[in-house]
């Protein structure tokens, strides 16, 4: 399950030159992902209640066209791929007026309790309501 979001690009996410700044487009991927989360509650609910933390570990971002001040961006967020220990997300971020692509990104992200060390393997039990992995790996 794909989820979408929209944002508004205001002045503090651009740079001297009305460009949204390379740095903002970072956040803005993570509020795709947060949304991903919000819209997939059961997942949210077994993360929070095992006290599951996540973190990014890898990060390829390919800038396709500058956004601008005023501009509605929509931020579309999938799984893209999975291994025992990491979930990848494919992100892209278009234009909404003109579905334009803005950018494309991969993210990956391990799961873990309490500290980085501690990686949860994807194929855990908590993960079986992760419809979108279980299209991926093969439970």
């Amino acid at each position: 399950m794909n989820s979408v979001t929209e944002k508004t690009i205001r002045a503090y996410h651009t740079d001297c030159f009305g460009h949204v700044y390379h740095g903002r487009y970072v956040e803005l991927l993570e509020d795709g992902r947060w949304s991903y989360l919000e819209d997939n509650t059961r997942l949210a609910k077994i993360l929070h209640e095992k006290k599951i933390l996540h973190a990014v570990v890898h990060m390829n971002i390919s800038f396709r066209k500058a956004a601008a001040l005023g501009d509605r961006l929509r931020i579309e967020t999938g799984v893209e791929s999975a291994t025992e220990n990491s979930v990848t997300m494919g992100q892209n971020i278009f234009a909404s007026g003109t579905g334009e692509t803005i950018l494309s990104a991969k993210v990956t992200q391990v799961y873990y309790i309490k500290s980085p060390e501690n990686f949860l393997p994807v194929s855990d039990k908590v993960f079986s309501e992760w419809t979108d992995l279980q299209k991926i790996i093969n439970w």
